[in-house]
């Protein structure tokens, strides 16, 4: 059953439901944050090329990231998918 959900593309209303309502990220999302961060860097990089070292500014924060806080183990279980199914349980059942 794991395998199936894991499946399911990042937008998915379960995928979502599983991890708290929070959107999951697609490989398209993390490229573009790769973009920012690439764009960032590039700029910092040229705005303080001619700066000497310990007058330079801070170099730019990473664009943040599922999970960069706090390592999260993924981790589908009976009562997880139990919980969902009760949260989402319509009058239609």
């Amino acid at each position: 059953m794991a395998v199936l959900i894991w499946g399911l593309p990042p937008d998915s209303a379960t995928r979502q439901a599983i991890n708290d309502g929070k959107p999951l990220w697609s490989t398209t999302d993390y490229l573009l944050a790769d973009l920012i961060d690439v764009s960032q860097n590039t700029t910092w990089v040229m705005a303080n090329k001619d700066v000497p070292r310990h007058d330079q500014s801070k170099p730019p924060k990473p664009y943040p990231r599922p999970g960069m806080d706090q390592p999260k183990k993924a981790n589908i279980t009976a009562a997880a998918l139990m919980a969902f199914r009760e949260r989402t349980k319509g009058g239609n059942s």
